[in-house]
């Protein structure tokens, strides 16, 4: 492959890795300037004990350091479809590389159900990649396709994918449970994802003075890969920034830059 190629076939995978909610599958710790700490308290002023979930479309930029500078954009939305079913998606349009993710899900008892997952990738110089799951929670199967390869498995009730634990982890929050730990399905077998609050802060954003809860992944040090998520207390759905430093000291953002409801 042609030098140039090679450096547009990366730029687009790093595209993917800052953009794709898949990638918060591998989230850590890093501490941020500018901000405000605030001492340890009560998460929200009332503990809910029933969420309700609200339909809206959230727009967000994107940066990446890696010797250069490439800027991209995303949208996130979440949309009813009746009888408690909904629509979670995450879409990414660039130069490099689109990306659209979606999962439909039933919505009970503070839990998100998953029914199907799908997933596709293409774009200039990257080789087209698809992956879809069907959840069968009457007997607790999945099965799906990862580029044309068939797998079925066995899962847990609770299990979920790479985009709908995030709406759980986004509930759990706000709910204030622990601990927060999913069971992810993915190219036919089940990862575990555990997180954790370590603070809260106030954070600038385009949408306003935004008070937020940062969450980290739990995982072992050695893994040297730092990353933090700000969450909205007002709307607790709404991912407000995404900052994460790889091994090698490359650097990817994300930020919001508006919320329709």
């Amino acid at each position: 492959m042609p030098r140039r190629n090679r450096i547009l076939h990366q730029i687009a995978i790093l595209l993917f890795v800052l953009l794709s909610p898949a990638a918060l599958a591998s989230l850590a710790n890093n501490s941020v300037s500018n901000t405000e700490t605030s001492e340890a308290k009560p998460l929200f002023q009332q503990k809910q004990r029933h969420f309700k979930l609200e339909a809206h479309t959230a727009k967000y930029t994107a940066r990446f350091k890696k010797g250069v500078n490439l800027k991209g954009s995303g949208v996130r939305q979440l949309k009813a479809l009746g009888n408690d079913r909904w629509l979670y998606r995450f879409d990414v349009d660039s130069l490099p590389v689109d990306i659209r993710e979606s999962v439909q899900f039933l919505w009970q008892d503070n839990s998100v159900r998953p029914i199907e997952y799908q997933y596709s990738r293409d774009g200039f110089f990257i080789r087209k990649k698809t992956r879809s799951i069907r959840f069968d929670g009457e007997n607790n199967r999945a099965e799906g396709k990862n580029s044309g390869d068939s797998w079925k498995i066995n899962i847990p009730s609770n299990s979920l994918d790479r985009l709908s634990y995030q709406v759980q982890l986004l509930v759990d929050i706000a709910l204030e449970r622990s601990p927060m730990q999913y069971q992810v399905v993915h190219k036919g077998r089940l990862e575990d994802s555990q997180f954790q609050i370590i603070r809260e802060e106030t954070l600038q954003t385009k949408i306003g003075t935004e008070q937020s809860v940062v969450v980290e992944k739990v995982r072992s040090p050695e893994k040297q890969r730092k990353t933090l998520l700000w969450f909205s207390k007002s709307n607790p759905l709404i991912l407000l920034r995404m900052y994460q430093q790889e091994k090698d000291g490359e650097e990817y953002e994300i930020t919001i830059q508006s919320i329709e409801k």
